[in-house]
């Protein structure tokens, strides 16, 4: 069967067309691994051992602490990459909080903190200052007072702006003999408001009357 000429040149221009796309195409997938690249091998800007910042408010009381082991910052994404990180700040209800995990990036910008790793956040009976509890001389303090809640997972995010938290992970609240577990968990910490998403299981624990 013989092809005529018109149909070899359409046959020709469509095997330049993909030839075209294709090399369009690995450009692109080039362009693209090259920027993801970029992104992983970005260079901190800045950085610091055993740093402790802390922010006041426009009357001088503290807002929020931070410390850290190690402190990278870069500049490009405007973030602060943080090896155990603690944070110690205070809610609108002037309630205090002790925030801590094994790892952290805080989004300047954002004020957002996505923790990982051994998250626990503490509810404090009573207004600590941040130069107690980071006081290098009583490393440890905490064993001075007795947290009236704990909560524990593995991920977290900190929004400091609106000091509301939350995790999608299972998560572990307790408060005295009794606990609640669940997966997935909304706070709004300066309401108090409290909204766990699912598979809650509770223990309350009766204390005996020894009268």
């Amino acid at each position: 069967m013989s092809i005529s000429k018109q149909t070899r040149q359409l046959l020709l221009l469509l095997a330049l067309a993909l030839s075209i796309v294709l090399l369009l195409d690995q450009g692109s997938q080039v362009s693209q691994n090259n920027s993801d690249a970029a992104a992983q091998q970005e260079k901190p800007s800045a950085f610091a051992s055993n740093a402790i910042v802390h922010s006041y408010e426009g009357t001088g009381r503290p807002r929020i602490s931070i410390k850290s082991l190690d402190s990278l910052y870069y500049k490009t994404s405007n973030r602060v990459q943080l090896n155990k990180p603690e944070i110690f700040f205070r809610a609108d209800n002037d309630r205090h909080y002790w925030l801590r995990a094994d790892e952290g990036r805080y989004q300047l910008g954002e004020e957002l903190f996505i923790l990982s790793g051994d998250v626990q956040l503490s509810a404090l009976p009573e207004a600590v200052s941040p130069e107690l509890l980071y006081d290098q001389e009583i490393e440890g303090a905490s064993v001075r007072f007795i947290p009236d809640l704990t909560l524990s997972t593995e991920e977290l995010l900190f929004d400091a702006s609106k000091r509301f938290i939350s995790t999608q992970r299972m998560v572990t609240i307790k408060q005295g003999s009794h606990s609640l577990v669940a997966e997935g968990m909304e706070v709004a910490l300066d309401k108090r408001n409290l909204k766990l998403l699912s598979k809650v299981k509770g223990r309350y624990v009766i204390e005996k009357d020894n009268g």
